[in-house]
């Protein structure tokens, strides 16, 4: 039976070290969902996978993030100045650092702040460089033997599998049950399985997401076409 395990470099003590040093290793090849062995360890198969769709997306966030960073921190240290000219309280050194720090939030490994007479701060150009190595990849240790495009495979239907459970309990409101017959629950479920299979036969049709395709009347009269589907109402 395959043992699937994911790690990323949020993962703690020794295994964030080794999620770190495997994740920013390459992936070579034209495929754009890639896979190689990059380590192994007894029964344990580390296996990275890079997906350039996912980077590309990562890579375009990270930029979003750096932007929006750099941004609100010039706000604040033109209001800090601001402060100390003003007739008001002046902020302090200590709530101005403590205000960018909030600003940063989980991107503070991105940023180094400095405070001498005003707020000031540095891209961490390790930290930075490390992001953009990492994006679209994950790191997957597997106890079987199957080749390392195979066991991408069989993560991809577990998230599936995932997914579809997921889907089921919070987009389609499986539960609770609102009748009092077993037949009724019957109905009730096949309708959900049923509408499950539609969404993912849409998104499967179109490679969008479901969200995306309803804020799209006219892509969804589309697939109604090709579908041949009429709607009884």
């Amino acid at each position: 039976m395959t043992r699937l395990l994911v790690m990323s470099s949020s993962s703690p003590t020794v295994t964030q070290y080794l999620a770190e040093k495997l994740l920013v290793k390459d992936v070579p090849g034209a495929d754009k969902v890639r896979a190689r062995e990059v380590r192994s360890e007894g029964e344990k198969r580390y296996i990275l996978c890079l997906n350039e769709e996912r980077r590309e997306k990562d890579l375009e966030k990270l930029e979003t993030v750096r932007e929006k960073c750099e941004k609100e921190l010039e706000e604040l240290r033109k209001k800090y100045e601001n402060s100390q000219e003003g007739r008001g309280q002046p902020m302090t050194k200590e709530s101005t650092i403590k205000q960018a720090q909030n600003i940063l939030g989980k991107n503070k490994r991105l940023f180094d702040i400095e405070f001498d007479e005003t707020l000031e701060w540095e891209l961490n150009e390790e930290a930075w460089q490390y992001e953009k190595d990492i994006a679209g990849k994950i790191l997957l240790v597997s106890t079987d033997n199957l080749k390392p495009s195979k066991t991408l495979d069989e993560y991809k239907n577990l998230k599936d599998v995932e997914q579809a459970f997921d889907d089921l309990k919070n987009f389609l409101k499986l539960r609770p049950f609102h009748h009092n017959t077993d037949k009724g629950v019957r109905g009730h479920t096949f309708i959900c399985i049923l509408a499950l299979l539609l969404k993912k036969l849409m998104e499967k049709r179109t490679e969008k997401t479901f969200k995306k395709i309803m804020n799209e009347p006219d892509r969804l009269k589309e697939i109604y076409e090709k579908a041949d589907i009429t709607v009884l109402s």
